[in-house]
């Protein structure tokens, strides 16, 4: 302390404060103790780097930064929230800020001058009292929950996280920016008695509600697929059509036909309560080659495959669902040049299938088990001779599998996922077992359609995914 005068009162009633002064090593001395005995004096003096008690003890100073310059008037209220979340309340001007990962923010202006008291519950809710009338507001800022969707006949859960700022409540200048955010060109939505409707612009510039939606598209298709079961590129070119409530049956349909690959998908999500109901077919002009190198022997062929299944799922809750599966495939084999001329082919035959599944997802966890039974209706040997004599016992044979999944969400639309999936069977044959897909559980970049097959087998997947 500086400029501080010596008083011989050293008993007197007066706040008193005691510093430790280091000399340097060459002019070392003991503690030197001034006593003040009036406010002025101690006024007189420079606190630097630390501060003084009500009982006069002198401590190191806590460490200030500025969190924020609202620019208001007073901060009459100040809560924190899970996290590193904390609320301010304002006074003159009636705001709610609210600092979320150093990110500020006004989530409520009000049209009353004071916010008194303000409150965070663990949830992330907040509440905020307001004067002179006395008003107590819930500000929804956050709102994140899951949502099922049934697309094709299978549940998808989406986790969805909405967050709310720049609330106005009664602002006087509301009938304006109304009629401004209607003279724009961005799309509106407005509440009816049947739900939310989207609120078109005219040509004349006027806005109405579009009571009938659209519920179909259709959409050119061009491109091409290729993998290694394939010698060239296959063109796809034709028209997909999407129609989300057919006939007002609440009927989902999806057609894909480009030439070569045509699919079709009919899904219903209320056929019974808590039950919907699938179709899927898939219907394919050209065969694919199907590879196989036992011994290092070429056994290549030719498959030409078509197939069809349906679904039945019991949705248990919002997170799980009870499926049961029917299945019919058929295949049809043929020689390509590279076939040995004593190669037996398989016989052409149909592939009938009966499964149980179970899907749960909840919280960005995804787990999945899977078992179908499955009977050829004809499977003879097949092969060079004296070969796969036993082919009449894997004329049945099984397949099942257990996946889960997690998802890691990040910030600006970015995410994370690691998966494992574990497949087996028994009674399994070349033309039976797993094989690396395009798409699917089975998929592996850059092995669809290489011949790798196995009969017991785990997959682990680590994805970085992002949207712009």
């Amino acid at each position: 302390m500086t400029s501080l005068a010596r008083s011989p009162r050293a008993t007197a009633a007066a706040l008193s404060l005691a510093a430790l002064l280091a000399a340097s090593a060459l002019r070392a001395s003991g503690p030197v103790t001034w006593t003040m005995a009036t406010q002025s004096e101690f006024l007189k003096g420079q606190a630097i780097g630390v501060s003084v008690d009500e009982v006069g003890r002198v401590i190191a100073a806590p460490s200030i930064s500025v969190l924020h310059d609202p620019a208001s008037p007073q901060i009459w209220s100040l809560a924190t929230g899970p996290g590193d979340v904390w609320v301010a309340g304002t006074g003159g001007d009636g705001r709610v800020i609210r600092s979320r990962g150093g990110q500020v923010a006004t989530i409520l202006d009000t049209a009353e001058t004071n916010v008194y008291a303000v409150a965070v519950a663990p949830d992330g809710r907040v509440f905020a009292a307001t004067g002179p009338d006395g008003k107590t507001y819930w500000l929804l800022s956050r709102v994140r929950g899951q949502q099922l969707f049934s697309v094709g006949g299978r549940n998808i859960m989406a986790e969805r996280e909405i967050h709310f700022s720049q609330v106005a409540i009664n602002v006087p200048d509301f009938k304006e920016e109304l009629a401004k955010a209607e003279a724009s060109d961005k799309p509106m939505l407005q509440e009816t008695a049947k739900g939310l409707r989207y609120f078109v612009k005219e040509k004349n510039g006027t806005r109405r509600v579009q009571v009938q939606q659209e519920t179909s598209r259709w959409f050119a298709v061009g491109g091409a697929y290729y993998d290694k079961s394939l010698k060239y590129p296959i063109p796809l070119i034709g028209v997909n059509y999407f129609n989300y409530d057919w006939k007002k049956t609440k009927t989902q349909i999806n057609l894909f036909a480009a030439g070569a690959v045509n699919t079709l998908t009919v899904s219903k999500v209320n056929l019974f309560p808590k039950v919907d109901g699938g179709f899927n077919a898939a219907l394919f002009l050209i065969p694919f080659e199907d590879r196989y190198y036992p011994a290092g022997v070429d056994e290549r062929v030719k498959v030409l495959r078509e197939y069809a299944s349906g679904n039945l799922g019991w949705r248990l809750n919002d997170y799980s669902k009870l499926s049961l599966d029917v299945d019919a495939r058929y295949y049809r084999y043929s020689k390509v040049s590279q076939t040995a001329w004593n190669f037996r082919l398989p016989k052409d035959h149909g592939d009938l299938g009966l499964g149980l599944g179970y899907s749960l997802a909840w919280n960005g966890w995804s787990a999945e088990a899977q078992a179908m039974a499955h009977h050829r209706t004809s499977w003879e040997p097949w092969g060079f001779p004296g070969g796969h004599e036993d082919a009449s016992n894997h004329k049945d044979y099984s397949l099942w599998s257990l996946a889960l999944s997690k998802h890691f969400y990040l910030p600006y639309f970015q995410q994370i996922s690691a998966g494992l999936n574990w497949m087996d069977g028994s009674s399994l044959d070349r033309f039976s077992s797993y094989q690396f897909t395009y798409l699917g559980k089975e998929s592996l970049p850059g092995f669809a359609g290489s011949g790798v097959r196995f009969d017991r087998g785990a997959i682990a997947t680590l994805a970085y995914d992002f949207n712009i």
